[in-house]
């Protein structure tokens, strides 16, 4: 049987054969993976979403993370309370921004529309999109037995290290630093704590549109700090026990279990670990990429078919392993990067909470000319808010890439870059919005992709420039 290489270079046989876009202006605009989730794809339980996060958080970066709090000088008390801190803070905003994709069933993209403005939300994808590729290294049943892969090696080595080494020496180890040193170290852990995870909370809809029902968003603000701080605390027993073993101190749990001579057990902990890291790709990475691959050009790609560019572009063309060489660039890196995607995920809590009260019109939201359209695609609020946040925070990222650079008392901003960020960019907005309220994208009440007398229910559609 001949195959006909030729047609691989023709654009017909790459272009999607799509079915005309529920709610979409024009024919390619939206995709099956763009449009709202069909009934019978809303499968997904608040358990299920469990195995999703110990598939994230049961892996070595998780139990690293304590390390690096340490490392700023505070016992490992203060760094468990640090840890939690952070991890109720995130899961809050992981809580408030999933419920537009649990209640409306639209994916990230399409729901930062309403705050950013039809066009303007082509920015906000292209910034998450980044993350996602850089960090790139069906999806229940994945997340399910991967995470238990994890949770049992997991375990196993934290039983390992308490039978062999006892609690090891770092639970004796008191504070090295004081006064405001310390009230700085505890904001600086913090920001730690929560950078890691602002790309899911800010790409949560994307998995939470596949719920059940909409209170499967409300369950991630017990699920989240419950499951980080877990393996958080596993990370810090291991390396303490470790260092009473070995001699040394590594915050790496496989450069422990690199030393072992049981081979099988090293080969099992090595592979769980392995699959966790892929699981952290999948849920953090290749699912926020290729969401934002299928929204950008939905007329050529689907969510299949931005797995496997994100596969190719993220895994290597990006040289992510340069990024993450050490543990100082990588924390570098995420508290660079999350001066820009904060305020955005801080924008469209605040919008939809406080400014429509969580009421959505689904439709408009896939319409170039509807009611969030703003001017010319750009709710000014954001532009402004994103302008204001981003700049106060970018003197301390010049000083974190080069330490000779001199910026005073910015040094202060950065350190609390994920806070400032956070509260600048919600709370500009909330004050210009309030100001100058977005009156011809407000509605009196939610219309759903189920409703069918849309016609009745729609709002005033003039649509102005606002």
């Amino acid at each position: 049987m001949r195959i006909n290489l030729r047609k691989f270079l023709t654009a017909d046989y790459w272009r999607l054969d799509t079915s005309r876009a529920t709610f979409a202006t024009r024919h390619g605009w939206s995709n099956e993976d763009v449009d709202v989730v069909t009934p019978d794809r809303r499968t997904w339980r608040a358990i299920d979403y469990i195995w999703l996060w110990m598939s994230d958080g049961a892996n070595v970066g998780t139990m690293q993370q304590a390390g690096s709090i340490v490392a700023l000088g505070l016992s490992w008390r203060e760094a468990a309370a640090v840890i939690a801190i952070g991890n109720i803070l995130i899961a809050a905003a992981i809580a408030l921004n999933g419920v537009m994709g649990s209640r409306y069933h639209i994916p990230m993209s399409i729901a930062t529309r309403a705050s950013m403005g039809f066009y303007f939300s082509y920015f906000t994808v292209m910034s998450r999109l980044v993350l996602g590729l850089i960090y790139f290294g069906k999806l229940r049943y994945l997340f399910l037995i991967k995470s238990i892969f994890a949770m049992v090696a997991a375990f196993a080595l934290l039983g390992w290290a308490i039978h062999t080494g006892g609690s090891g020496p770092i639970f004796s180890q008191p504070s090295t630093i004081h006064g405001s040193t310390k009230s700085w170290a505890w904001v600086m852990g913090i920001n730690v704590a929560v950078s890691s995870k602002t790309t899911l909370a800010l790409n949560i809809s994307d998995l939470t549109r596949y719920g059940r029902k909409p209170s499967v968003s409300y369950w991630q603000f017990l699920f989240v700090p419950l499951v980080y701080w877990v393996f958080a605390f596993i990370g810090i027993v291991v390396a303490s026990s470790g260092q009473a073993i070995y001699g040394t101190v590594s915050w790496d749990p496989t450069t422990l279990i690199a030393r072992w001579t049981n081979r099988a057990a090293a080969f099992f902990c090595a592979l769980a670990f392995g699959m966790a890291t892929l699981g952290t790709n999948i849920s953090t990475n290749s699912v926020a990429a290729s969401n934002d691959l299928a929204f950008l050009i939905p007329r050529w790609i689907n969510l299949r078919r931005g797995a496997a560019i994100v596969a190719v572009l993220g895994g290597w063309a990006t040289a992510p392993w340069k990024i993450q060489a050490s543990a100082t660039s990588l924390t570098t890196f995420l508290s660079g990067y999350v001066i820009v995607l904060a305020p955005i995920m801080s924008i469209m809590i605040c919008d939809y909470w406080i400014i429509r009260k969580g009421r959505l019109y689904v439709h408009m939201l896939y319409q170039n000319d509807g009611i969030y359209r703003y001017f010319r695609g750009v709710n000014w609020r954001a532009l402004v808010a994103i302008i204001v946040a981003v700049p106060v925070n970018l003197p301390g990222l010049i000083h974190a890439i080069n330490k000779h650079v001199v910026i005073g008392n910015y040094a202060f901003f950065y350190m609390a870059s994920w806070l400032t960020a956070t509260a600048m960019g919600g709370g500009i907005y909330t004050v210009l919005s309030l100001l100058f309220p977005p009156t011809e994208t407000l509605v009196d009440f939610a219309v759903y992709d189920q409703d069918e007398d849309v016609d009745e229910k729609r709002p005033n559609m003039t649509v102005s420039a606002v």
